[in-house]
């Protein structure tokens, strides 16, 4: 599958822009999280291009993260009485055969 890439324009506020500055610092804490969150590795002269999207990268996990988490949260509210009773259950027949092993 062929991943298209296209430039936009982005206005960053002073803050964003400072943020985006110290994760091109070496060493920084900044970048040690952006690396940790996203898998990058980051040159010793990342762009401030690159530091960006991994920004958006770092975002868009943190984002898809919490919807899976609010989408599970939300499965586990709808489980009821009968629900948890065929997964009781469902575990105890897979307990009885593994003992019978």
């Amino acid at each position: 599958m062929t991943t298209i890439q296209r430039r936009k324009n982005v206005t960053l506020a002073e803050d964003e822009l400072d943020l985006v500055n110290r994760i091109r610092r070496d060493g920084s804490a900044e970048r040690d999280a952006v690396r940790s969150m996203t898998g990058a590795e980051l040159s010793a002269n990342t762009s401030q291009s690159e530091s960006i999207r991994l920004v958006v990268r770092a975002g868009v996990a943190a984002i898809e993260e919490r919807v899976l988490t609010a989408g599970y949260a939300a499965m586990a509210a709808e489980r009821d009485d009968d629900d948890r009773a065929y997964a009781a259950a469902a575990r105890s027949r897979t307990i009885d055969r593994a003992g019978r092993d």
